[in-house]
């Protein structure tokens, strides 16, 4: 079942529109982009334009109730921050693009960047196909 609060920033007005948003990428099983929350959004008959969508997107990310990675065909996809326990990879299907989210793994690979650089944040993209298309 789908948390009923909304724990959002209390400065930034929480709207009808929002909480759809918020509770659609909630009941999701995987990484939305933006044409796919607008599909889920048409399920629920809410009528959410775009570019609200993309605003609202935007102020979920900064206040860190979302995070957001780009897979290789430039789509942006958006997921809840708190989902997973960490950082973990994605697979994407090279055929339908659809993105699954990857168990994490206690062994992540180490990148060794140059001294006096400082990591912020480490992406692994796996490319293939999947099973519904392989």
């Amino acid at each position: 079942m789908v948390k009923r609060d909304f724990p959002l920033m209390p400065q930034k007005r929480n709207t009808k529109q929002k909480e759809l948003v918020w509770m659609t990428i909630q009941k999701a099983k995987k990484p939305l982009s933006v044409p796919e929350l607008l599909e889920s959004l048409l399920t629920i008959k809410s009528t959410v334009n775009k570019t609200t969508v993309y605003r609202i997107l935007e102020q979920l990310v900064q206040e860190g109730k979302l995070s957001q990675f780009t897979s290789p065909d430039r789509v942006t996809h958006y997921e809840l921050h708190s989902g997973h326990s960490g950082q973990h990879s994605h697979f994407v299907c090279e055929s339908c693009g659809d993105v699954t989210c990857l168990p994490e793994t206690k062994e992540r690979s180490k990148v060794d960047v140059p001294k006096g650089f400082k990591v912020h944040f480490v992406q692994s993209i796996v490319l293939g196909t999947c099973r519904m298309c392989a």
